[in-house]
């Protein structure tokens, strides 16, 4: 008789294994490795056998274990890790899940297995990470404590996941719990911005060689990985790429581009990728003398081009006779940069990261799909997780999607399995900063998470940027207005950081000013959809109607969305033309049924009317819908909310 090969269905606690960094140890010491999974083998596997386990198989340096009893695997799990402490090499990610399986003699099958697989990547390194079935099974066990981390999205998993990671027994708690301890080893550095930078470089885009669209992207993505790594030397002033990227295909020449980016030196160069291979070369100029300093031609195996930015880093600050202090050193030697990559998951984060940068719906999107791919093909790639988790709450404050508690879980989660496996990821604390201001609405957590990112990326404009944005809603204008003079230094063509100092007027109720620095933006962009509508806001709050009514004609012509005609409505109650602002409330609620503005918009017109009984309502809707008041603690200062202020109704919104 055939054995059955979907075996025996059974309720088990499953449990998976992994060396962390055994790939980078097999490369370097390939006996070594072999050894350590010996060693793995002759130690570990007494312990399961005390604990009634079952040891199923080894997968390459991991394992697939079994138990019959939850608090078993869990036991077992704590004193593998206790044990692992003290051998050198032997990093372990742990994930404890109980399922339903079908068990064969040597082998289980189905989704939990799956499940539990996927958790692993999750866990910190030296601790566990376990489903939500397994933390029931703890709950109950005061001894045991944990931390949730978020549902992030599991490969080849339908449903939600809740993981958690095992926090007491002298295990590792995630990321996101060791902020300070992370952060600690920069604490010497002077704010950034404090001293006088002296040099001042910009990285051209590079030349595309092969003219085949991916490598195009290859090609913009190492410009953005130089910059990005150059940075971080806090005594460089780098510009960034949306400036940079203007100059590419020019026709200018070199003198002209340093003169227009007020920079002392440029970097050029071309990539070409060909059978699994790149070549990249790189030429360093004195751009006001228009002479070469050094040029040089990197070669490596695809997966292994990270390396090269090191390199490049280092060679260039030795070009320009700048030295490096120790915490420069600190923030280059990130683990990235030495691993193997995955040229197609790279390739799709380079997509992921250019896409969320265009901030249109379509586009960011497109960078979910593109940064979701981008995980799935290379689960250990950080910077894919911040990208994801910067996009998401992003999307969140522009109003894409709905700010929500589940958002919050899958945005936490994807940044803290970012600094899992880079703690020096700047774009995961920027993430997690924007987060704590529009979900947590803990604006005090914001800015200190805000700050982190700048310190571990002192150069980093988008930071930089949005550090400012949490300084002017806090209403510390001083702080956020030289934060964003250092974001357009960083970044002078881009025009998102020019009206960033406008925006900070209008939180300091400078109406003028903010009118006169849009409408020179205007002059560069007549488009500018944002613009228009802050020469709208300004001109509301100085009561004067009329014209901030016709403001808002061109864009209801082209550019009309829920914050234009809910504004429109609001201007048309003020002007007590209540028949057309009811006509208003009926358009957001007919053609905006699903936008989690659509409350809030209704609110808001209903405040422009003085009816304030009508206005709470529809705020109360947004509380009882999404749990919250759409940006509830930003909100308190919209002057368009005045009326209802000090209703305590409305403190009992924001602040409960």
């Amino acid at each position: 008789m055939k054995e059955n090969i979907r075996g025996d269905r059974k309720l088990i606690a499953i449990v998976f294994t992994d060396i962390a960094g055994f790939t980078e140890l097999t490369s370097k010491d390939e006996d070594g490795a072999l050894e350590l999974v010996e060693y793995q083998r002759d130690t570990l596997k007494p312990i399961v056998d005390k604990y009634n386990g079952t040891w199923l198989k080894e997968i390459g340096d991991g394992l697939l274990l079994t138990f019959d009893a939850v608090i078993n695997a869990v036991n077992c799990c704590i004193e593998i890790q206790r044990m692992s402490k003290e051998v050198e090499g032997l990093n372990l990610r742990i994930s404890v899940h109980v399922g339903e399986v079908f068990q064969t003699k040597n082998d289980i099958y189905g989704d939990d297995v799956n499940i539990a697989s996927r958790i692993e990547t999750y866990s910190p390194v030296g601790g566990i990470a376990i489903s939500e079935s397994v933390e029931l099974s703890l709950q109950r066990k005061a001894e045991y404590q944990t931390v949730c981390i978020g549902s992030p999205m599991l490969k080849g998993v339908s449903r939600e996941i809740k993981i958690f990671t095992i926090i007491s027994h002298d295990l590792p708690k995630p990321a996101l719990q060791h902020i300070e301890d992370n952060l600690v080893q920069f604490e010497a550095l002077p704010e950034t911005g404090a001293k006088e930078i002296q040099t001042s470089i910009a990285v051209l885009p590079f030349i595309n060689i092969s003219g085949k669209q991916d490598d195009e992207f290859f090609a913009d993505g190492m410009t953005d990985a130089i910059i990005t790594n150059l940075s971080k030397v806090d005594s460089l002033r780098v510009i960034s790429r949306t400036s940079a990227m203007h100059y590419k295909n020019t026709g200018k020449r070199v003198p002209e581009i340093a003169d227009e980016l007020k920079v002392d030196y440029l970097v050029e160069g071309s990539i070409i990728a060909y059978l699994g291979q790149v070549q990249i070369n790189v030429n360093l100029l004195d751009a006001k003398m228009d002479q070469q300093i050094w040029s040089n031609v990197y070669e490596r195996d695809l997966q292994k081009v990270l390396s090269i930015l090191r390199e490049v880093s280092e060679e260039i600050m030795d070009g320009i006779k700048s030295k490096l202090t120790p915490q420069d050193k600190l923030r280059l030697q990130q683990p990235e940069l030495s691993r193997s990559i995955n040229p197609e998951a790279y390739r799709l984060y380079l997509k992921g990261r250019q896409a969320r940068q265009r901030k249109d719906q379509e586009s960011m999107n497109q960078a979910q799909g593109y940064l979701q791919k981008s995980i799935e093909l290379d689960p250990t790639h950080a910077p894919s997780y911040a990208e994801i988790a910067l996009n998401q709450i992003l999307m969140g404050a522009f109003g894409y999607i709905t700010i929500n508690s589940r958002l919050r879980e899958t945005i936490f989660g994807h940044a803290e399995q970012a600094l899992n496996l880079n703690s020096s990821t700047s774009e995961a604390y920027t993430a997690l900063a924007l987060a704590a201001e529009f979900i947590d609405h803990d604006q005090e957590q914001a800015e200190k998470l805000a700050q982190h990112a700048v310190v571990l990326n002192p150069g980093n404009s988008e930071s930089i940027q949005e550090h400012a944005f949490i300084l002017g809603r806090m209403g510390k204008f001083e702080s956020s207005i030289q934060k964003m003079e250092m974001t357009i230094s960083l970044d002078p063509l881009s025009i998102p950081a020019q009206n960033g100092l406008a925006y900070i007027f209008f939180y300091q109720e400078k109406y003028h000013s903010t009118i006169e620095r849009m409408r020179g933006l205007l002059e560069l962009d007549s488009s500018h959809y944002l613009a228009k509508l802050m020469i709208s806001l300004s001109l509301t709050a100085l009561d004067n109607y009329e014209h901030a009514l016709m403001e808002l004609d061109s864009l209801s012509q082209t550019q009309a969305n829920i914050n234009t005609i809910s504004h429109q409505g609001y201007i048309l109650a003020k002007m007590a033309q209540n028949d057309s602002a009811n006509q208003i409330i009926s358009r957001i609620q007919q053609d905006y049924q699903n936008d989690p503005l659509l409350e809030f918009s209704v609110a808001l017109v209903y405040a422009g009317m003085g009816e304030k009984d009508l206005s709470f309502n529809w705020l109360n809707k947004s509380q009882e819908k999404y749990g919250f008041i759409y940006r509830d603690k930003t909100i308190g200062e919209d002057f368009r909310m005045k009326e209802l202020k000090e209703d305590l109704r409305f403190k009992n919104l924001i602040y409960t």
